[in-house]
This record gives C-alpha cells, structure tokens and sequence, in this order.
C-alpha cells in the first residue's frame, strides 16, 4: 500500500547518503575535497542537534531513548542541516544566475541579493525546522510491564497500521488477582478487549495503571504503541490524525486473531490516545465501526485551537507563527491535513454507540474547556466526569472515582438503538 507518511521518512533517510554522495562524486572530479568535508561537518553538526533534541526528550519525559532511537534521531538531524544547506546553495546559484542575466555587479547589488538571499532563508527554513520539530519524535520509552504494573502475563504483539505503519503492542488476557471482585457477568468473561491508547510522548507502558481494576474482572487489554512512540514504526506523530489508523490496524488485529476475546470491542485512552480513539470509532470502515465504545480522557476539540493554547502561553506572535506558517508546512511534512484535525467534528459521528470523556480543569495540556467542547458535539448517549481541583493529571489517572465511572461505563454500555 503507498503511503506519503512512509515515503517521507525513507525520504530523510537517504538525504545525508545523496548529499555527501554528490558532494564527493563532485570533490573527485574537481581533485579537491574541501567541498566533501565542508557536507561532513554539516551532517555532523545535524548529528550533534539530534543527539541534543534526543537528550532534551530524556529529560522531559522522564525515559529513555533506545541507542537506535538516537542514532535515528541523529541522521535525522543530519538530514535537516543537508536540506537546509542545499536551500543556501540554491538560493546562492539563483543569485548567481540573476546577476548573470541583469549584469548588475556592483557591490551594492551583491550586498542586496545576499541580504535578499539571507531573508528567503529565514522565511523558509525557519517554519521548515519548527514544523519539524512539532512532528519529530525521538521514541521514549517507559519502564513497566503489565508483569510488573499489573501482576499478569501478557504477550508482545505486532500488526501493521491501515495504511502498513508497523504497530507493536502488548497483548493483556484477563486473569484473575486481588482486585477480582466477581462483579462482572460471568458469562462475558474474557469476551470483551479495551484497546489502550497512550497519550503525548507516552508508550503502551505509560496507562497501564488506566486498565488495573478492568484486567482482573474480565476484560481483555490490547496496549499498543502509536506510530513515532514507543517501539512502532514512523518518526512523525499527527497528533491523532493518521494516529486513527493504528486503532482501526488494532482492530484488524484483534477480529483476525482473537475474535472470540472480541465480541466487544472498546477504546480508553488519554490525550493522543482519546482523539485518535475517537477519529477511529468515527471512521464508516468496517473496522472504525466495529468500536463498540470508548472512554477517553482530556481530547481536545480542534488541533489548531490546541496548538494554539500552548503556543500563547509565550507570545502572540508564537502563536501566529505556530497556527498560521508552521501547522501548514507540518501538513506537507506529514502528507495530512492534520492543520485541520477536528476530534470536537468527528464526535458526532460515534452515534449511536456511547462515549464518556473524563478532564481535569487542572490538566495543563488539554483544558477542560476543550473536552467540554467535544462533549458538547457528541450526540447521545454520552456522559462525563468533570474534575475541577486536581492538582495534576497523572492524579486523575489514578483516581478511583474515575477508575470506578470507566468501569462501569464498560460494564453498562449500550448503543441508543
């Protein structure tokens, strides 16, 4: 299947290859190699970046960032310094071949054209690189295992996106332990599977916690890692756009090797995970409709509006810049309108199956302006929770009135038909 999102990191794969290949070629036919060391050390400063954004990544989100996750990170780098080089170059060539054509010479046309020149650079190489770093993802990953977080055995599963992005998830089959409290009907026991959505900069570790009380009392759990995250494939993240074709690549998964556990088949996730959950459910596919439900905490209503919040948070002119240039030139990095990404749209179409959104006024990612504005969008059924004095949002994560409302959210849940 041909898809753009793959193409493009194949793409920056081979930039650093075709640059110090030409630089060379062209090094042994002139017998001088400064211009091959000049492309080296270029492709080495991108490695020195790369390595500094896998650093930072570390630091930020407290996991770590596996030896070819840096070293990904690294030719990455090396392959944004080689394109922005080859910008420079052609812009110096255009000038070159401008003056040629006017004959104007004097140093008065070479200060404008390298003034021109150095402009066109800012304006296109700084949203290039932003729009970069917005869709770039060093992979972290997270200690646990539903062994160690949940006391259960699992399995490491892997499937392929909808649109052939290699997912890799854990495969959880209910088992009973101490949190068994014999509540759920015996006969749907382990006939019921929750795929779990992790959220930003998270992995299929992260929300084990979310699915503690569910394991135990009958429901099965497929963890899985959004593509950019964790052990999946892809480099570039869409904020739950194309991420929707991870869920509907876990249904497949599900119907194709676990039908029976399948019978029912719901969505919990936070942050990505609660967007992507609710493009998938919304899709007509037959997988999207085979979501029977989802519980998601923290969505956002439209990706513009939620990048905007974040961006001014330090100044109205980041904030046009982040929603105005950036998010358009993400759009060509990724090969998705994700500038127009629409969660609070897409809800309406989850009808007649039911929703329940959770949030925080607290959360500091997502407000609860914004889920209130996703909630306002669904159609019935749908319920909420609002929590309006938690400190921070892994305390909701963890907050046995939101555990109980998912549970028996799960437990009760009904189409309106």
């Amino acid at each position: 299947m041909f898809s753009f999102y793959r193409l493009i990191t194949f793409v920056y794969f081979l930039v650093p290859f075709i640059a110090i290949g030409i630089a060379g070629w062209r090094s042994y036919r002139s017998k001088s190699w400064a211009g091959l060391r000049s492309w080296l050390l270029s492709c080495l400063i991108g490695i020195v970046c790369g390595i500094a954004l896998a650093i930072v990544y570390v630091a930020r989100f407290h996991g770590r960032v596996p030896p070819m996750q840096v070293l990904a990170t690294s030719w990455w780098g090396a392959a944004v310094v080689c394109l922005l080089r080859a910008l420079n170059v052609g812009l110096i060539k255009a000038g070159e071949g401008i003056s040629r054509l006017t004959k104007k010479k004097s140093p008065r046309w070479v200060i404008a054209g390298g003034v021109a020149r150095a402009l066109l650079l800012l304006i296109i190489g700084l949203p290039y690189v932003f729009s970069m770093l917005l869709v770039f993802r060093p992979k972290v990953v997270h200690s646990g295992t539903p062994e160690s977080v949940l006391g259960v055995n699992y399995q490491e599963v892997q499937f392929t996106a909808t649109d052939g992005v290699p997912i890799r998830g854990w495969w959880i089959p209910t088992a009973q332990n101490d949190k068994t409290d014999h509540h759920h009907p015996a006969a749907a026991w382990g006939e019921r599977t929750i795929i779990l959505c992790h959220g930003f900069e998270g992995d299929k570790s992260s929300d084990l916690q979310l699915v503690r009380d569910l394991v135990p009392n009958g429901y099965n759990v497929l963890a899985i890692d959004f593509r950019a995250h964790g052990q999946s494939g892809g480099q570039f993240t869409t904020f739950g756009d194309l991420e929707r074709r991870d869920v509907l690549g876990a249904v497949q998964w599900l119907q194709a090797e676990h039908p029976a556990q399948a019978t029912r088949i719901f969505g919990l996730g936070e942050g990505l995970g609660s967007v992507a959950l609710i493009a998938a459910a919304a899709d007509a596919s037959p997988e999207g409709q085979a979501i029977d439900a989802i519980a998601v905490f923290s969505p956002y209503g439209k990706l513009r509006s939620f990048i905007s919040s974040i961006a001014d948070r330090d100044s109205s002119i980041v904030n046009w810049m982040a929603t105005k240039v950036v998010l358009p030139v993400a759009n060509l990095q990724v090969g998705a309108p994700i500038s127009d990404f629409s969660p609070d749209l897409l809800v309406k179409r989850i009808w007649p199956r039911p929703i329940l959104m959770i949030a925080s006024q607290e959360d500091g990612i997502s407000d609860i302006e914004q889920t209130q504005a996703v909630f306002d969008q669904a159609l019935q059924p749908k319920f909420a929770l609002w929590r309006k004095r938690d400190s921070h949002p892994a305390m909701l994560f963890s907050d046995r009135q939101a555990a109980l409302t998912v549970r028996i959210f799960f437990e009760t849940e009904r189409s309106i038909l």
